[in-house]
């Protein structure tokens, strides 16, 4: 079955119906009749811009909606799908999974991000709690699922909202943008929203690697307590955790603060009872 594609018309509704919306919702980009190509002039600027922001300290500071849409389009001044350079960085006709991937390293999520309201639950934060749970992490977990639930909800109506507003004729942009929501959920989780993580996920989304394999439960811990640590060093350990969250939030929209606190405390437990392990096992051989 042939995969369905999308025209101009459809990248039209998104922008704003003009050809003039495109160029003013996507500056680094010159929109020619087989797709959208990078304007190296324009992308040249851009970086200059994004290296000054890291040169300051600047990046980590910058709202979070802004610094999603800068590092896309700073990550995108290079990148063309298999790093062909005589390819369009969106070919017009295009699948939900190039314009996955164009949205995520090419630079394109000024397209998707108002309607990117993170409305996905992270199912790890519902599954059932072990049986000798206490009572009050019974009903700490119930109220976090409840909240959950709620802000789905909340964020899945935002969306429709969103969604109406590009207009009743606007058929295809929804049915595109619906496709591409899941998609750019899943990428991210798997690969992450940092520079080598989006161009990991387009090379994935567009076929060219295999995904990694799920993280596990302990392997997350592991991660968050060394981005913990990373933050500690780097910037001390007032607000740590705050940035922390913030980083896990770019691949679980829905981590909850005080969970990750907890994860990290779990980490580190289980890292000193790798060691003191260790130091056991070497003991018995001497």
């Amino acid at each position: 079955m042939t995969e369905k594609t999308y025209g101009l018309n459809v990248l039209l509704d998104l922008c704003g119906g003009t050809e003039e919306a495109v160029q003013s919702l996507l500056p680094h980009y010159v929109l020619r009749n087989d797709g959208l190509w990078l304007d190296r002039h324009a992308s040249d600027e851009l970086a200059l811009a994004w290296d000054q922001a890291d040169a300051i300290g600047a990046r980590r500071d910058l709202d979070l909606l802004k610094a999603r849409r800068l590092s896309a389009e700073c990550v995108g001044r290079s990148w063309t799908p298999s790093g062909d350079s005589g390819k369009p960085a969106l070919p017009i006709p295009f699948n939900v999974r190039q314009f996955t991937a164009f949205s995520l390293a090419g630079g394109g999520m000024a397209l998707i991000e108002l309607f990117d309201f993170g409305a996905v639950v992270d199912e790890g934060e519902l599954n059932p709690l072990p049986a000798d749970a206490s009572e009050n992490r019974r009903a700490s977990h119930a109220d976090l699922v409840q909240r959950l639930r709620a802000a789905d909800h909340a964020a899945a109506a935002e969306l429709e909202a969103a969604l109406q507003s590009l207009g009743k004729d606007a058929k295809d942009a929804k049915e595109l943008v619906r496709a591409a929501l899941p998609l750019l959920g899943e990428a991210t989780a798997k690969f992450g929203r940092d520079d080598a993580g989006v161009r990991s996920a387009a090379d994935w989304l567009l076929g060219y690697t295999q995904a990694p394999p799920n993280e596990t439960a302990q392997e997350k811990r592991g991660r968050l307590l060394n981005w913990f640590e990373e933050e500690t060093q780097q910037r001390g350990k007032l607000g740590a955790l705050e940035r922390v969250t913030n980083r896990e939030r770019e691949r679980r929209p829905r981590a909850d603060r005080s969970n990750i606190g907890k994860d990290i405390k779990k980490a580190r437990t289980e890292r000193a009872t790798k060691v003191r392990a260790s130091g056991v096992f070497r003991g018995l051989g001497e």
